[in-house]
């Protein structure tokens, strides 16, 4: 634990040395990419280990989702989109507009359609929970297209509990202090399952709140909806009256900026570029550093201002 008790490696390690191409390099050689994972969240990952998430969570997801998918489709129809969907994506990959303007088409302007093509997930979620479909980078968009290698599941020997308790170790490692209900928070999973496979109630408590220290700048520009942001229960991080502007309605969160793991404003980009950034209350003094961050992430010219 880091002397200003938030989790140090997360933090420090944000894009060092590493510029957008870079990032996306990685996403074109498949190196990491982008699934449905930690609590049934779009989250980016290293590739080698997608077949330890889904030992650890397909059940949970696979049930849970269901749940959700029932409400507005029943299992035949759900059978029929799905079937649908891999036979589209036979022809290449497909943005998400692309396969819902295809179903609608196909299937007609419906609320069913709407929600089964939706940009959180519907039934390619489900396909993607299935080990049959990824969201993958294809020349400058992420697409979904059909899993090349759709045994990979298979590759681990692990079981469900072990698989769990290898990203429960690596989440300690990256984000302590924290509690088991943050573990829960982040995860999805369930509190009886965690201590099932740690038998322990918690670990190093957590900060109730830390302070932005002026005597030490680290700044940091994380992107929307990054793990840093979801992986406590208590965000210990974030001024309170600041949560708002952070966390918006319907789950999105905003693009944030970090110094010394305190957030102390947001961000946006426009083609992949710096477009604006909001500092919070008195943390104006900041700006030359952000601007400085965003240089080097590649994300404003070395000559802009």
């Amino acid at each position: 634990m880091s002397k200003y008790g938030y989790p140090s490696p997360i933090t420090q390690a944000r894009g060092i040395d590493l510029s957008y191409n870079d990032l996306m390099n990685y996403y074109k050689h498949e190196s990491i990419e982008r699934i449905w994972t930690i609590r049934g969240t779009l989250h980016t990952i290293v590739s080698e280990d997608w077949p330890i998430y889904q030992k650890a969570f397909e059940s949970e997801w696979l049930q849970r989702w269901s749940k959700y998918m029932k409400n507005h489709i029943d299992r035949d129809l759900q059978d029929q989109l799905e079937k649908w969907a891999l036979g589209v994506l036979e022809d290449g990959p497909k943005l998400q507009k692309e396969l819902l303007d295809k179903a609608t088409s196909t299937f007609g302007d419906k609320e069913f359609v709407r929600y089964a093509f939706s940009s959180w997930g519907g039934i390619v979620k489900s396909l993607c929970y299935q080990n049959k479909v990824c969201l993958s980078l294809n020349g400058t968009h992420f697409m979904y297209m059909l899993r090349r290698d759709s045994n990979r599941n298979e590759r681990t020997q692990l079981s469900s509990d072990a698989a769990l308790k290898v990203i429960y170790d690596r989440y300690r490692v990256s984000y302590a202090p924290f509690t088991i209900n943050d573990f829960v928070h982040w995860s999805g999973t369930t509190v009886k399952r965690t201590k099932n496979i740690v038998h322990e109630n918690s670990s190093n408590k957590q900060p109730s709140s830390i302070e932005n220290n002026r005597g030490s700048v680290n700044v940091r520009t994380i992107p929307k909806f990054d793990p840093f942001v979801v992986s406590h229960k208590n965000k210990f991080y974030i001024a309170e009256e600041n949560i708002p502007r952070i966390y918006k309605k319907a789950g999105h969160i905003e693009a944030a900026i970090l110094n010394n793991g305190v957030i102390v404003g947001y961000w946006k980009k426009k083609n992949n570029r710096l477009d604006d950034f909001m500092m919070f209350n008195d943390n104006e003094w900041l700006k030359d550093h952000v601007i400085r961050e965003a240089k080097r992430m590649k994300l404003l010219d070395s000559t802009e201002k």
